[in-house]
């Protein structure tokens, strides 16, 4: 991998994180019933919150999973979608 496409992935995954918090904030104000998909690829779903660790774009969330969720103490539906 060259050095400048190293430093592009760094970017993107420090603009993840710096985003990721207020994103996650709109949702919750905006959605009564928190939906949570995990590991969402190119597969979105209306009116969940889709997550994951290489948002493909700007309708997904980064989330690392090996790591503490980023969401509020509430309760939560998750789903994981399958390949």
């Amino acid at each position: 991998m060259s050095p400048e496409h190293r430093s592009s992935d760094g970017f993107r995954l420090r603009w993840w994180k710096l985003t990721r918090d207020r994103r996650i904030r709109r949702y919750y104000k905006v959605h009564r019933v928190i939906k949570i998909s995990l590991g969402t690829g190119d597969h979105t779903r209306s009116g969940w919150l889709n997550t994951d660790y290489e948002p493909l774009n700007k309708e997904i969330v980064f989330v690392d999973v090996t790591k503490r969720f980023p969401f509020q103490n509430s309760l939560w539906t998750i789903s994981i979608p399958s390949t």
